[in-house]
């Protein structure tokens, strides 16, 4: 079995996101947990200008510090980490995430993200997991990157044997939440990306949990939401957004992650809140191509 954790939007440095990691540190010692998704919005508010920025040390090393360095952060660029982006005097500052991250390996620390894009595979016993980690961000990337981004991940798509192919990236696809579903361009830049097998789609953006499962040509995609690592949820609702061929199967708007636990048949979901209490269980069977939503106390609110 491979066992990992997801988490977004946790970067903020507050009481949310220590009281998370807290609660994290103590799911991965009880799961045996291997590794965690990094969803994005890395570093509030807006990134780090170098690499000896000091928020990268109170936002990531200090608040996940219980847990070992070989348990590692595999990092994707949310709009936060590029900067202030809303600002006229905007510079990209993505680049110093990549640059920490390169150096954070050769020291052997968590933090994993080795580009704008790229691949990484995991594998225990018959089961095995390739996953695709892309930047969202099509707006604040140049023509050139985003091309480039779409050629590598079609073809290490394609070229995958694995038994589960998992996508992420920082922006919605689907969200009942604050932003929304995705603009139009990115709508089809992941549609196009979905169509080539992929299993399941992560994402943070919106901070609250969410589960939507949406058909994509004959096969039905889960979309995961999962931006709640360190800011509360506090916008309203649109249930409006699931469309048809979607299905909202549940959400929450507490803190917390995720945690999956992957064999050759089955991937299995549960979500937790901020103390470590399990919320949701959710189950895709790779064998019967079918989806089961398995209940728990926690019930969706209409």
């Amino acid at each position: 079995m491979i066992t990992f954790c997801i988490l977004g939007d946790m970067g903020s440095g507050n009481s949310s996101q220590i009281k998370v990691s807290e609660s994290l540190s103590k799911n991965i010692k009880e799961n045996d947990v291997k590794f965690v998704c990094g969803l994005g919005d890395n570093i509030y508010p807006a990134g780090c200008y170098n690499i000896n920025d000091p928020q990268f040390k109170i936002k990531f090393e200090e608040p996940y510090k219980k847990i070992p360095n070989k348990i590692k952060f595999y990092m994707c660029i949310g709009n936060h980490d590029y900067g202030n982006y809303w600002d006229q005097t905007f510079r990209n500052c993505s680049n110093n995430q990549i640059e920490y991250g390169i150096e954070s390996q050769k020291l052997g620390k968590k933090w994993y993200l080795p580009g704008n894009y790229y691949t990484f595979s995991k594998r225990q016993g018959n089961t095995t997991i390739d996953f695709f980690v892309i930047d969202t961000n099509l707006d604040l990337m140049s023509e050139s990157l985003k091309n480039e981004q779409m050629k590598y991940i079609v073809k290490a798509i394609k070229a995958s044997k694995s038994t589960w192919k998992i996508l992420y990236g920082h922006h919605t696809f689907i969200s009942i939440a604050g932003h929304g579903n995705s603009e139009p361009e990115l709508y089809r830049y992941l549609r196009k990306l979905f169509r080539l097998g992929i299993d399941i789609y992560f994402n943070g953006h919106d901070h609250n949990k969410q589960i939507i499962e949406t058909k994509i040509g004959k096969k039905v995609i889960p979309v995961v939401t999962c931006g709640t690592g360190g800011k509360v949820y506090d916008d309203k609702l649109n249930y409006d957004n699931v469309k048809k061929k979607s299905k909202l199967v549940w959400h929450a708007e507490t803190l917390g992650f995720g945690t999956l636990f992957c064999t050759k048949s089955k991937l299995r979901l549960d979500m937790f809140n901020e103390n470590n209490k399990l919320e949701k269980t959710y189950s895709i069977h790779k064998s019967k191509i079918k989806r089961k939503s398995i209940k728990t106390k926690r019930k969706s609110r209409k």
